[in-house]
């Protein structure tokens, strides 16, 4: 499974970064398939966590930013929690008990879902 956070912080360490040379990095490191590795790019931009920047030029050519709210998330030490409840909702690959939940969030906005568990557990009190 790749570690979401780990992920935040490469691509903070590495910004801009193509994807080109990103899904073939993190595979490796990670020890993932490209297919795996998109996914977890996909629950982190679906986030709002990583910036996904088209060329304009050619729309296949992308690169990735962290955001002021990733830069948050990855300072915060209860940050890995809500990147748990993330993937849960995001996830491209989800488990039969995921895709129940994703059903009922397709009613509701998991992005609102997702705000509401940040507020809960990242701001302080």
């Amino acid at each position: 499974m790749i570690d979401l956070a780990l992920v935040l912080a490469l691509v903070g360490h590495f910004e801009p970064v193509s994807r080109k040379h990103l899904v073939p990095y993190l595979g490796k490191f990670f020890d993932s398939s490209d297919r795996t590795t998109a996914d977890a790019l996909s629950i982190l931009v679906q986030g709002h966590w990583l910036q996904r920047t088209r060329c304009s030029d050619d729309a296949r050519v992308s690169t990735y930013r962290l955001t002021e709210r990733g830069k948050y998330l990855l300072a915060h030490p209860r940050g890995w929690m809500v990147l748990r409840v993330a993937r849960k909702l995001f996830t491209t690959c989800p488990s039969e008990r995921a895709r129940r939940r994703q059903a009922v969030l397709v009613q509701q906005d998991a992005n609102t879902a997702l705000q509401k568990l940040e507020r809960a557990v990242l701001v302080p009190s």
